[in-house]
């Protein structure tokens, strides 16, 4: 980057994070050119909130207006409505107002601690859409994160929690390391609402995205019942599966409409 561009971005970098802030251009100033951090600006919205010079509402305002390219004043309103983070950006993505790979990856930032901007660039070469599990399992690849810490970040992301809260569900008597159990235990503390329960019990037992499962669990005839969920994801999975291989096509569709554990056992069975 030449001095002219430079000049250039700095200026701009110092603009934007005024207006994103309302914090004296003094001491964004000060803040750009100790940090030199032209392509991320979540790290100056970070440091602010260290420095105490904004509070975590102000920031998370930035933040959310950063992540997900949209107005500030929306994303005001936002979170005056829904103040958690990650459903405020699962509720812009519902509304049509980012995509799939946008919410995954702003939501994957917040539980991990991490700017967006980092998230995307470690997803990178991964397909997309994907699911929660697909983008953890890539980060742990690349050495992001632990393999440990990969269950705690996922509960944190199927259920809204922050990771402290998810490893003492995942560790509890009651689920002992199993996610479908300590979700149980989540929706009874409150913590989450059927809706949520539906979609986060389907992206975990199918590792499909949380699209998907949301709009199974909004059928009329299943409307959140995670038992009627379940046989209809089971049914999709095999047809689907079925549809690769047409040689077991029909058998698969028939056991689909008669026994549907037994067919989806049969698969899976042969899938492994």
């Amino acid at each position: 980057m030449d001095r002219v561009d430079k000049d250039e971005s700095r200026a701009a970098v110092i603009h934007r994070l005024v207006a994103l802030t309302f914090l004296p251009r003094t001491y964004i100033t000060h803040l750009v050119d100790e940090l030199d951090e032209y392509e991320d600006l979540e790290v100056y919205i970070h440091r602010a909130r260290y420095d105490r010079r904004i509070s975590g509402h102000a920031a998370d305002k930035a933040c959310l207006a950063l992540m997900l390219n949209l107005r500030l004043d929306w994303c005001s309103e936002l979170l005056e409505i829904i103040p958690n983070l990650q459903r405020a950006i699962a509720f812009a993505h519902e509304d049509g107002e980012v995509s799939q790979h946008q919410a995954m990856a702003a939501r994957l930032a917040v539980v991990l601690g991490v700017t967006n901007f980092m998230v995307i660039k470690c997803l990178e070469g991964v397909e997309q859409p994907c699911c929660p599990m697909t983008a953890l399992q890539h980060l742990k690849k690349t050495g992001c994160i632990d393999r440990e810490e990969v269950p705690a970040l996922y509960m944190s992301f199927m259920a809204y929690l922050d990771v402290e809260t998810s490893e003492g569900y995942l560790n509890d008597d009651a689920a002992q390391g199993d996610m479908l159990k300590a979700l149980v235990s989540a929706q009874q503390d409150g913590h989450l609402a059927a809706p949520d329960h539906c979609t986060a019990h389907l992206v975990v037992q199918f590792g499909m995205t949380d699209t998907e499962a949301r709009e199974i669990g909004m059928w009329p005839d299943i409307m959140w019942n995670i038992v009627k969920a379940v046989r209809a994801a089971k049914i999709l999975f095999i047809k689907r599966a079925a549809s690769v291989n047409e040689l077991h096509a029909r058998r698969y569709h028939e056991l689909a409409d008669g026994d549907v554990d037994e067919a989806y056992q049969r698969l899976m069975k042969r899938l492994c």
